[in-house]
């Protein structure tokens, strides 16, 4: 992996929870940081390959790979897009590159 092989802006989001006065509670989306990553799209093939990423689903999932920045996330912003992670971020051995997989969330309505 090199530095020239990020070319897709990403945004981390991480989720916040906050309770109201009535006892309620809320969720919102926190943007956490914006980063610049490499996106791959898997193939069908390769998802069915790796039983365990996530329940089924006809959503398009992607390789996202990116520099170690240390932030703590639960899901991701390319484009317009909203994407899940199925499998959480991992380091490489030199804890230079992270990689996690995502899977595109379904419009909320």
């Amino acid at each position: 992996m090199k530095i020239s092989d990020l070319k897709h802006r990403v945004t981390l989001l991480k989720r916040v929870v906050k309770e109201l006065p009535s006892g309620d509670l809320i969720q919102k989306w926190k943007e956490t940081k914006t980063i610049w990553a490499q996106v791959i799209p898997l193939s069908l093939k390769k998802v069915q390959e790796n039983e365990g990423w996530g329940e089924e689903s006809s959503a398009p999932r992607y390789k996202v790979t990116f520099r170690n920045c240390q932030q703590s996330f639960q899901r991701l912003q390319w484009k317009e897009d909203i994407f899940s992670v199925i499998v959480p971020p991992q380091a490489d051995e030199e804890q230079r590159w992270i990689t996690c997989i995502v899977q595109k969330k379904e419009k909320e309505r």
